[in-house]
């Protein structure tokens, strides 16, 4: 199966630099994840966010629990981070962030998700892609409390990566 191509874009009305210390500091991955997942980071550098950094994490999906271990890499201050999963449930996994100034103020944030799922693509289309979806809509709206700014746009996108 190729790789599966997400890409998620909001854009919120609050400055760059408080975007980006929200969205890149691990320790609140619990709080941007939806609470039926279980989530619980169990590295100890979990908040130390920097090129090369593991963050290790346990959770459920459904009715599996498990855990994962992400790497940081392209770290970029102010501007952009990946994770790429290390050990976890998905044949591959890298999750992309990508923050820039919007035209008419505040800042734009990008996601892109590709990853290979476990299984076939009928498991990708009943049970990982709408997982992904409610799970970035929760996130959308857990940024827009905690910085106490509205969401002005968001954007979903799909393909199938080359």
């Amino acid at each position: 199966m190729k790789p599966i191509d997400r890409t998620y874009e909001f854009t919120v009305d609050a400055r760059r630099d408080e975007v980006f210390a929200l969205l890149s500091d691990a320790r609140n991955l619990d709080l941007l994840t939806p609470p039926w997942f279980a989530f619980e980071i169990v590295s100890a550098d979990a908040g130390r966010m920097d090129e090369g950094v593991e963050i290790e994490y346990r959770l459920r999906w459904r009715l599996m629990r498990f855990t994962w271990r992400s790497r940081v890499f392209g770290w970029r201050p102010l501007e952009s981070f990946a994770y790429e999963q290390v050990d976890g449930p998905f044949r591959s996994f890298v999750h992309e962030h990508f923050f820039e100034d919007a035209p008419a103020g505040g800042t734009r944030v990008v996601d892109r998700v590709v990853y290979r799922p476990p299984g076939a693509a009928l498991a990708d289309r009943l049970l990982v892609a709408p997982d992904l979806d409610r799970i970035f809509s929760f996130r959308e709206e857990k940024v827009s409390q905690v910085l106490e700014r509205p969401i002005r746009e968001s954007v979903r996108l799909v393909a199938v990566a080359d």
